[in-house]
């Protein structure tokens, strides 16, 4: 019986060592490759970030080109045709904003949610601006006639919507891209 005890007493101190070892060498692989995962996760990051910068600046570039169309002057000039009457007028400004709209709405990706609300707030003022302006006039009113209203709007706001939101944009690009 001695000698069975020998034997484990043995085959104790050579295997208690040996399974600490492999415990604690098991736990600090463990560990390096933990670090080396975050490490690399942390690269993925930092080039995916370098890589979306340049979308980031194009959409707040293409969203104020946006606003800069939308500009009510700008958007009168560009739609008003000769002979137009107000009815065909305010049609056309409509359906423009509503395309320009819809080929720029995938920027909202790239801004902030502060910022995208600035360009829905102004698109949806100047459709506002263009139908009040609208309803004023009488059905034979010519597109001048029209452009005459809009203008008259204008000059009773505080501030032209586009223009409020494409501060709001520089500001906001100006405070992320130093």
């Amino acid at each position: 019986m001695s000698d069975v005890l020998d034997y484990l007493f043995e085959l104790f101190k050579i295997l208690i060592p040996a399974v600490s070892v492999v415990v604690v060498v098991q736990i600090m692989l463990k560990n390096h490759f933990d670090d080396q995962k975050r490490r690399d996760e942390l690269a993925v990051s930092k080039a995916n970030r370098q890589d979306l910068r340049p979308l980031k600046m194009q959409a707040y570039e293409r969203l104020i080109l946006f606003l800069e169309r939308l500009q009510p002057d700008s958007l009168m000039m560009r739609m008003q045709r000769p002979g137009m009457s107000a009815r065909v007028l305010h049609t056309a400004m409509l359906k423009n904003i509503r395309q320009e709209y819809e080929h720029n709405m995938t920027q909202q990706l790239y801004v902030s949610p502060s910022a995208w609300k600035l360009v829905l707030m102004a698109r949806d003022e100047v459709t506002k601006l263009i139908n009040i302006s609208s309803t004023n006039l009488a059905a034979e009113a010519t597109a001048i006639d029209l452009a005459n209203e809009m203008v008259g709007v204008i000059t009773k706001l505080d501030s032209i919507p586009t223009d409020v939101a494409i501060r709001g944009l520089k500001i906001e690009f100006q405070s992320k891209f130093k």
